[in-house]
């Protein structure tokens, strides 16, 4: 007899570019039965042309695995989203503890660019995507984002970021 695990959510975060600004919004579902949580990313968020979609992370919250991808550009622009300003990834501090406290979406759409950026100069395929986007497209300001983004605990991140951090 095999016990059942926790439940586990897609999450995507979807990015794109406004006003020289990258935005964000979230969409997430439960994934049910043996359904893929990479078909249930691209049903969420689909992916046409030159975009991507890509796992970025997991965190356990709430007794709920949360598989996060981020797509890129978002295939709905018009809906609300909001900006990234002072993007930051927040760590936990600990090395064996890797699991952050104070964790807010904010942090997580910080974590998609940064893992997005790193991809568009060590990824082949999603090099040639970026490099094909131009020099004032969403994938330069991706990798300008994901190159001065910092990580730190997250009273440091909102430090450095010059805000004070929001209870948790």
């Amino acid at each position: 007899m095999q016990c059942p695990g926790p439940a586990v959510d897609v999450e995507v975060v979807l990015i794109r570019l406004h006003q020289r600004t990258l935005w964000y919004r979230f969409v997430r579902r439960p994934v049910t039965g043996a359904e893929p949580p990479d078909e249930l990313a691209l049903q969420l968020a689909p992916v046409t042309g030159s975009g991507v979609c890509h796992s970025t992370s997991w965190r356990f919250e709430s007794g709920v695995v949360v598989l996060t991808y981020a797509v890129l550009p978002d295939p709905v622009p018009a809906l609300p989203g909001s900006a990234l300003h002072a993007p930051a990834v927040v760590c936990s501090g600990d090395p064996q503890r890797p699991g952050p406290v104070g964790m807010h979406a904010h942090h997580v759409a910080a974590h998609a660019v940064r893992h997005l950026a790193y991809l568009a100069g060590t990824d082949p395929t999603i090099i040639a995507i970026a490099d094909a986007d131009g020099p004032d497209g969403c994938w330069a300001t991706v990798r300008s984002v994901g190159a001065r983004t910092p990580a730190a605990t997250h009273v440091a991140v909102h430090r450095l970021a010059g805000r004070r951090p929001a209870p948790c």
